[in-house]
């Protein structure tokens, strides 16, 4: 999620954007710091107002787009 095109040959990589390589205790690649926090967020969040969704008025959604 939040995640955008990497050129490896337009940008500088010490390890491969898609290689999800670790090194010196950290993980370098496309997506390992975006939106992890947020995306968790909101899956905690649905879980709370499900487990009280009888005390809310209408109805509870999850909605998933996919970006062309």
């Amino acid at each position: 999620m939040d995640v955008f095109p990497a050129d490896e040959a337009n940008e500088r990589w010490t390890h491969g954007p898609w290689s999800g390589a670790i090194a010196d205790g950290k993980i370098y690649g496309r997506g390992v710091a975006d939106m992890k926090a947020g995306t968790s967020a909101s899956v905690f969040t649905f879980h709370y107002l499900y487990r009280v969704r009888e005390h809310l008025k209408g109805t509870e959604q999850v909605l998933a787009g996919l970006m062309p």
